[in-house]
C-alpha cells in the first residue's frame, strides 16, 4: 500500500510538473543485528487461564460480575546478559491503542463479553540494582514501571536503571514475575436472550524484543 501511495504521489507531481526529472536511483537500507545470545520467554500452564462453565444466573443483572483473580508465573531466561524488553499485544482487539482492557470475547461484533486486565507483581531478575521499566514508543524514552499497575497494550515492559542521568534498559541474564490476570463479565442486560453458550475468548501475546 505505502509504495502505491508513493508512485501515485510522483505521478501526480510529474503531471503537475512536466520539467521536473524523475529520479535515476533510489536507497534501500537493510539494518539490524545479530544478539551475541538468545533469549528464552516462558509462561506457566501454557498461558492457559480457564474459568470453566459460568452460569448466566450467577452475572449480576446489571453491573460488571468480577472473576477471580489469576496468578501465572512469567519468565525470561538468557544465555548471557542481554538487552531485552517484553510486549504485550492483545489479539482480539480491533485498535492499536494503550488500552489497559483486553477483550474476553464478543456478544456481538462491536459489543465486548467483558475483559480482563493484567499487571506484572514480584517482579525479580539477577540484577539487583534493575527495576521494572516501560516504554510507549518502542524504546525511545522510558519511565518506571509501578508495580500493581495494569499493563496496557502495546506497552513494552523492560529492566534497567539511570544511566548517565537517563532511565534505561540494562542488560540481564534471568528475569521472573508473577503476570497476574484480572477478568469481569458485563451484566446480563448486556447480553442477548441465551439460548447458547457464549465462550470466553480472550487472546494475548506477550512478545520478546531484543532491544
Amino acid at each position: 500500500m505505502k509504495a502505491s501511495l508513493t508512485a501515485l504521489a510522483a505521478a501526480l507531481l510529474i503531471a503537475a510538473c512536466p520539467l521536473a526529472q524523475a529520479a535515476s536511483s533510489v536507497d534501500l537500507a537493510v539494518t539490524g543485528s545479530i544478539t551475541p545470545s538468545a533469549c528464552t520467554p516462558s509462561i506457566s500452564s501454557n498461558g492457559l487461564v480457564d474459568y470453566g462453565k459460568i452460569s448466566f444466573q450467577d452475572l449480576h443483572p446489571t453491573k460488571l460480575t468480577f472473576l477471580p483473580k489469576t496468578v501465572l508465573k512469567l519468565a525470561v531466561d538468557c544465555e548471557g546478559a542481554s538487552l531485552f524488553g517484553l510486549a504485550s499485544m492483545d489479539n482480539r482487539l480491533v485498535s492499536s491503542d494503550n488500552s489497559v482492557f483486553y477483550v474476553l470475547g464478543l456478544i456481538e461484533p462491536r459489543k465486548w463479553i467483558g475483559a480482563y486486565l493484567l499487571s506484572l507483581e514480584n517482579i525479580l531478575t539477577d540484577d539487583p540494582s534493575a527495576i521494572a521499566i516501560q516504554s510507549r514508543d518502542n524504546g525511545a524514552d522510558w519511565y518506571p514501571y509501578s508495580v500493581g499497575e495494569y499493563w496496557a497494550n502495546n506497552i513494552m515492559t523492560a529492566f534497567g536503571r539511570t544511566l548517565a542521568g537517563q532511565l534505561a534498559p540494562t542488560p540481564i541474564k534471568t528475569a521472573s514475575m508473577d503476570l497476574v490476570v484480572e477478568p469481569y463479565i458485563h451484566g446480563q442486560d448486556m447480553f442477548p436472550v441465551m439460548d447458547a453458550a457464549i465462550p470466553l475468548d480472550g487472546s494475548a501475546t506477550l512478545e520478546l524484543r531484543y532491544l
